[in-house]
């Protein structure tokens, strides 16, 4: 039979066709804010290290965030808590990074899952539940072959650090000194001085064996640094040979860090 086009089939076959476009639009609107979403998440990711405070700026410009879900969520909560992180704003809850561990947990991608770790480590360290932050940290290294260098640094002086809160002296310096091995492969300055100073204040007798050694890598690289590292670097120097009694030594290195911190307010 011969289909008629009446008016109630072309009212029909209109509202079918305007359906469809709203559909489409929809669906094109979507996969753009998938795409920009993603393109923000990339952005804020390169600017971690080097300007931290305009990757937190880029995050928040991610509207209705609780909307974003799978993995795009989950990159979200990691780089919002690593940006906090960078900032020097402390954490109060787990709450955030728990997304990103969650999702990541049995996840292949091991680079990010040990830096999920890393980062609940972290904000278990500012909630000063040092328990929960090394579990974390240990979650961490047991996927840390397939992460970042810099994931890999901090998962280790975090490690280095808490162990030494629990005065476990020997293990601390491993994990300092596995730090700072990759530190220097990747010569990143400021972090090699960081791990530096962290091993000079472990209460060991090979360290006081080669003070003199660890503290020419320091002032080698002490140049490369801002003043407030340097500051700290030479009151860290002087207290270590203070406690070994060479006070004409320690005497020289608080002087140098008098003279370096007036370009900086910092509270030494």
């Amino acid at each position: 039979p011969t289909f008629v086009r009446t008016d109630i089939h072309i009212t029909m076959i209109r509202t079918l066709e305007y359906i469809l476009c709203c559909l489409l639009t929809l669906s094109f609107t979507g996969c753009q804010d998938r795409k920009g979403t993603a393109a923000v998440l990339k952005e804020a990711e390169s600017l971690m290290y080097t300007r931290p405070d305009s990757a937190l700026q880029i995050l928040k410009t991610i509207s209705q965030p609780e909307k974003l879900t799978g993995q795009e969520q989950a990159d979200y909560a990691l780089l919002l808590t690593q940006a906090r992180s960078r900032n020097r704003i402390t954490a109060t809850s787990d709450s955030l990074i728990r997304i990103a561990t969650d999702y990541f947990q049995d996840s292949n991608d091991n680079a990010r899952k040990a830096k999920a770790f890393l980062y609940l480590g972290d904000v278990y360290m500012d909630m000063q539940n040092h328990i929960e932050a090394m579990k974390a940290l240990k979650q961490a290294e047991e996927v840390l072959d397939d992460a970042e260098a810099r994931t890999q640094s901090l998962v280790y002086s975090n490690l280095g650090y808490l162990n030494r809160k629990i005065a476990n002296y020997e293990l601390a310096w491993g994990y300092y000194q596995k730090a700072l091995v990759i530190d220097k492969t990747n010569e990143n300055s400021e972090w090699i001085v960081t791990n530096l100073i962290n091993m000079l204040n472990l209460p060991l007798s090979e360290i006081q064996d080669s003070t003199v050694y660890y503290v020419h890598l320091l002032e080698k690289t002490l140049l490369s640094v801002n003043s407030e590292l340097q500051t700290k670097a030479y009151n860290n120097i002087g207290v270590c040979y203070y406690k070994q009694n060479k006070t004409e030594q320690a005497a020289n290195y608080f002087c140098k860090a008098i003279h370096v911190s007036n370009a900086v307010s910092y509270r030494a």
